[in-house]
């Protein structure tokens, strides 16, 4: 077992460091002028190449977790760059399935986070990512609330909106900001139009708790299943799903990390 890990540790290595180069290059390439076919050809194969890299990292992740050398390093982070870089790479994983999909920002985060940026985007793409693995029709909303009062912020705050069988208008009934009091002014990113953030203005040195919710209209998790969900190379079956789908890694390495960052899932 150990010899098979450490070839698996040793090829991800491997594997990462021509994956990063080609990937430069396709960045390179989309600076130069080229027609719209050539730019969306280059731009599905960065989103690819950004997806198999978050793989490759995965899956040398979950080695470190086991020797205890998985690190996690926070500095002074742009989190509104760092949400435009994530949905670039997710609103095009969600357009090519057929779905449709928003990013809602809320004018109280600040622009910039202590936290680690590498750690942090690879959570959302990890969400994100289950999220339209097993969504076959429908939307994703991915939404970002800042909860800087500490009067707002309680465990319920943080439960789950759950999915009403009979009335599938979920998005229609998720605005949990109103029991906190919080005004509602977003941001939002989708694939056809982007609001920019520019007009944001957050005081400095502020002290509070970000809150990441991630929906989607997918096939629902039963509650027997849902305690299965954290654990390394656990899967869920799936009624709309025939095959395995993915590693079984990504929630693993997701809770671990957000314990590392102060946080829970």
């Amino acid at each position: 077992y150990s010899k098979q890990k450490n070839f698996l540790m040793s090829l991800s290595h491997e594997l990462r460091n021509p994956l990063n180069s080609m990937l430069g290059n396709v960045q390179l390439a989309l600076f130069e002028k080229a027609s719209a076919s050539i730019s969306e050809y280059l731009e599905n194969a960065q989103m690819c190449g950004e997806l198999l890299l978050h793989l490759i990292n995965n899956i040398l992740d979950s080695g470190k977790l086991e020797v205890g050398d998985l690190e996690v390093h926070s500095t002074n982070t742009n989190v509104h760059k760092l949400f435009e870089r994530i949905w670039s790479i997710s609103s095009r994983l969600i357009t090519q399935k057929g779905l449709t999909g928003t990013f809602k920002i809320s004018k109280y985060v600040p622009a910039f986070i202590e936290l680690d940026g590498y750690r942090f985007t690879q959570i959302l793409l990890n969400l994100i990512g289950n999220s339209v693995k097993f969504t076959d029709k429908g939307s994703i909303s991915v939404k970002v609330e800042w909860l800087q009062n500490e009067k707002y912020i309680s465990d319920t705050c943080f439960h789950p909106i759950p999915f009403d069988s009979e009335n599938e208008g979920v998005f229609e009934k998720e605005e949990v900001l109103t029991t906190t009091g919080i005004d509602n002014e977003y941001a939002v990113l989708s694939p056809r139009k982007r609001v920019g953030m520019e007009s944001f203005h957050t005081s400095e040195n502020q002290h509070g708790v970000l809150k990441l919710s991630v929906m989607d209209t997918g096939c629902g998790i039963s509650e027997v299943d849902q305690q299965k969900l954290f654990k390394k190379f656990s899967q869920v079956n799936s009624e709309s799903s025939k095959r395995k789908i993915g590693t079984g890694l990504g929630l693993y390495i997701t809770n671990e990390l957000c314990k590392k960052m102060n946080g829970e899932i």
